[in-house]
């Protein structure tokens, strides 16, 4: 994922997290704030550790960036900042599974 999509700072983490919607379902929660200031989506991942270890977090988060670069078909010029938080629920399922739960959020937030 390109560094301009890319959220890194706390501040709009927190931003996405107070003023955003959500959707949710067993495995992951994406918050979706619009943002006029932007001129394409920005994007982050949020795994706790009570997902498991370092290896582990690291592996779904890597996980949730593919499949939202790859297979989602979300349009680079929406003006949004995604949050995805990973529920510890998610570390048993495989990728498939992930793909499927990433698609119905988005779908159901109507950003695809």
């Amino acid at each position: 994922m390109k560094r301009v999509h890319r959220l890194r700072k706390r501040i709009d983490f927190s931003r996405v997290y107070r003023r955003g919607i959500s959707v949710s379902d067993a495995l992951l929660v994406l918050y979706a704030f619009y943002n006029k200031r932007n001129e394409g989506f920005r994007f982050g991942v949020s795994v706790s550790k009570k997902v498991g270890g370092a290896v582990l977090r690291n592996k779904l988060r890597r996980q949730i960036k593919e499949i939202v670069r790859t297979r989602v078909g979300l349009d680079t010029r929406l003006p949004y900042d995604l949050v995805i938080i990973v529920r510890p629920r998610a570390k048993m399922k495989t990728f498939d599974d992930l793909e499927k739960s990433v698609k119905y959020l988005f779908k159901k937030a109507n950003l695809v």
